[in-house]
């Protein structure tokens, strides 16, 4: 059982690390995209028609908050 309970917490761990990676380097990109403020990324996309093609611009706007 305590075996079973420490699988568990690395896996948990594990997830954790990869999802803060993920955060870190679409923040990283947004960035780079627009001159280094990030949260100026939904508009510009908005602005020049970017957001028809590129789906995940509700998930770029939760990153950049």
């Amino acid at each position: 059982m305590i075996i079973a309970v420490c699988i568990l917490l690395v896996a948990a761990g594990g997830a954790l690390a990869l999802w803060a990676d993920r955060v870190r380097r679409v923040q990283q990109e947004a960035d780079a995209a627009t001159g280094g403020v990030g949260a100026r990324a939904v508009p510009i996309m908005l602005a020049n028609g970017c957001a028809g093609c590129h789906k995940p611009i509700d998930q770029l706007r939760d990153f950049v908050r």
